[in-house]
């Protein structure tokens, strides 16, 4: 979570850094490593939220113009599990 949330100071300290596309990936990205070690470690009261997060850095992600950032979010969206086995989606 302190990745996912070092994006939003970055983009906040630099809203017209030409790499906010890939930011708002790795954010998704990392929230979705949140979702699946919240359901580990049986704190599935965060999952709402993150989810929510989850999905909108992935929807900022994809207003990018670049057709390698819309492929890369698409594939992260499709992964059945991005960093623990079996865990998941939100």
């Amino acid at each position: 979570m302190n990745e996912a949330n070092f994006v939003d100071y970055w983009l906040k300290e630099k809203p017209k850094t030409p790499i906010a596309p890939f930011l708002y990936l790795f954010k998704a990205h990392r929230l979705r490593a949140a979702c699946e070690a919240a359901i580990l470690n049986n704190q599935k009261n965060l999952l709402p939220s993150l989810s929510i997060k989850y999905k909108m850095a992935l929807k900022k992600a994809r207003q990018s113009k670049n057709p390698l950032i819309l492929c890369i979010a698409d594939d992260l969206d499709m992964q059945k599990y991005v960093y623990i086995e079996g865990q998941g989606r939100p």
